[in-house]
């Protein structure tokens, strides 16, 4: 008996690792730079893990632009709640927020109330100059 094929389409069922399922690989480590402005394109970044060790090791450059982009527009939007609020490293409520954001899937009621916040200007557009959610027209659904 012949059994027909079919595409198995990985878009339809996309798989979602919220803390990466790779080691962390800082992208500028090897590199020697002509110049002191670098762009860096992630495709398929995940999580913000190679990101934030390309940001933290900047070696003397002037201006980093790290661009990031993933199929699955869970972890477009997961990075966009965690990049869009300015954090201050030395403020105890920041890094509280930012450590519940990135790993905890239970939230204290502090965190829940800042990341409606957060949401709420993110939905309202009130984005930083700097990023920029594609109009829902490009979006695969």
């Amino acid at each position: 008996m012949l059994i027909p094929a079919r595409r198995f389409l990985s878009e339809n069922f996309p798989l979602y690792y919220p803390f990466g399922n790779t080691g962390v690989r800082n992208v500028l480590k090897d590199c020697r730079f002509v110049g002191d402005n670098v762009k860096i394109l992630f495709l398929g970044s995940g999580d913000l893990r190679n990101a934030l060790a390309a940001a933290g090791n900047r070696k003397n450059l002037n201006s980093i632009h790290i661009h990031l982009n993933d199929l699955n527009p869970s972890i477009v939007a997961r990075n966009i709640l965690i990049l869009t609020p300015d954090f201050d490293a030395e403020n105890k409520e920041d890094i509280a927020f930012l450590w519940d954001l990135w790993y905890n899937a239970e939230w204290p009621i502090p965190t829940h109330e800042r990341f409606k916040s957060v949401l709420k200007k993110i939905l309202d557009n009130e984005l930083p100059d700097n990023v920029v959610i594609p109009k829902s027209n490009y979006l695969i659904t």
